[in-house]
C-alpha cells in the first residue's frame, strides 16, 4: 500500500483491528532533534498502543514493566493495557511515583498511584511501588531506574504537544522513547473525555 506513513498505518490498524503496533526505530539523529522524529509522529497518530523497540533492544520477555506516575490523571489510562501485558507475560509492574516538594502535588500522585495499585490488586497483578527521592528530572530518573532494575519495557502516556506546556512534556516523552539504554517503550495515546 502506498501513501503517507501517518495516515496509511492508521488506516491499516483500523481495517484489520490491530490491538498494538510494534515500531522499530534507530533513535533520533541530525535534524530530528530540532523538528521531532518520524517515529514519534507515527506514535502520536495511532489509535492503539505502540511498542517502540530500538535497534539494540534485546528483550523478548516482559518480566518487569515500569509504570511511571506523575500528577497527571492520564497515567490511569495505562492501567488496562498494563494489566493485559502483565497477565500475558506474568510480569511484575514497578509503579514509580514522581516526587514533588508541594504537598498538594505529592497528595495527588499518592491518590493516583493508590488507585492504580488497587486496580492491579483487583486483577491479581504483581506490583511494587517506588518513589523518586527528590524533585528533579523525572524522565531521566525513570530511565535510570529502568536500567538499574533491568526493566523490560516502560509504559508511558504520550502528550500531543499542542501548547507550549504540552510541548515541554512531549520532549520528556521523546527522552523516554529514545532512551540511551534502548529499553523498549509502550506508548498509550490519552483519550480526551472533554472534561475540564
Amino acid at each position: 500500500r502506498e501513501g503517507s506513513i501517518y495516515s496509511t498505518i492508521t488506516e491499516v490498524v483500523e481495517e484489520i483491528g490491530v490491538n498494538v503496533v510494534v515500531l522499530g526505530t534507530h533513535g533520533k539523529s541530525g535534524l530530528q532533534y530540532l523538528f521531532g522524529s518520524r517515529a514519534l509522529k507515527v506514535v502520536l497518530s495511532l489509535p492503539v498502543p505502540v511498542l517502540i523497540v530500538q535497534q539494540n533492544s534485546g528483550t523478548s520477555n516482559y518480566d518487569d514493566l515500569l509504570f511511571p506516575v506523575s500528577d497527571s490523571g492520564d497515567d490511569r489510562q495505562k492501567v488496562r493495557f498494563a494489566i493485559n501485558v502483565a497477565k500475558t507475560f506474568n510480569s511484575t509492574i514497578h509503579i514509580l511515583k514522581e516526587h514533588f516538594s508541594s504537598p498538594e502535588y505529592r497528595s495527588r500522585v499518592n491518590i493516583i498511584s493508590g488507585q492504580i495499585a488497587q486496580a492491579f490488586e483487583k486483577h491479581k497483578v504483581k506490583y511494587q511501588v517506588h518513589e523518586q527521592k527528590q524533585s528533579g528530572d523525572f524522565a531521566n530518573f525513570a530511565i535510570n531506574y529502568a536500567n538499574e532494575n533491568q526493566i523490560d519495557a516502560i509504559l508511558i502516556v504520550t502528550t500531543a504537544g499542542d501548547t507550549p506546556f504540552e510541548t515541554w512534556f512531549l520532549k520528556n516523552d521523546e527522552k523516554v522513547i529514545f532512551n540511551k539504554y534502548d529499553i523498549p517503550v509502550i506508548t498509550i495515546n490519552p483519550v480526551d473525555f472533554g472534561l475540564k
